[in-house]
This record gives structure tokens, sequence and C-alpha cells, in this order.
């Protein structure tokens, strides 16, 4: 995917159903290599995480 210049920062959502006492973990990746991981604890039988990235300089408009 690539993204206008202006745009500095991502997010992901995700809605999980019939997983309460997992660990969901979002990974974010840049060309094949793992950026951050972010762990979430799932709290409930029907949950809503997200988790945000801000982009490097470098990785604008890639």
């Amino acid at each position: 995917m690539t993204l206008p210049d202006s745009v500095d920062h991502v997010y992901y959502f995700t809605e999980i159903r019939g997983m309460s006492g997992k660990t969901i973990v979002h990974r974010w990746m840049y060309h094949g290599r793992v950026m951050a991981e972010v762990r979430f604890r799932i709290g409930g039988p029907r949950w809503r995480i997200y988790s945000r990235k801000t982009l490097e300089p470098t990785q604008l408009g890639r």
C-alpha cells in the first residue's frame, strides 16, 4: 500500500469474538521487516482493539 506524504500515522482496528482470555498481536511490518509488535489481552467475549504506528520520515509516501 502506498500512502500520500501527508499521512504520518496509520491505525489498525480488530474486532474479536470468542477469544476471551487470549492474547492478540498486531504486527507492524515494513518491507518484510517487523517494525513493532503490540500485544493485547482479550478481556471479554466480544472485544475491539486498535493500534497506531507513527511512520518514520523515510517511510512517508512509500
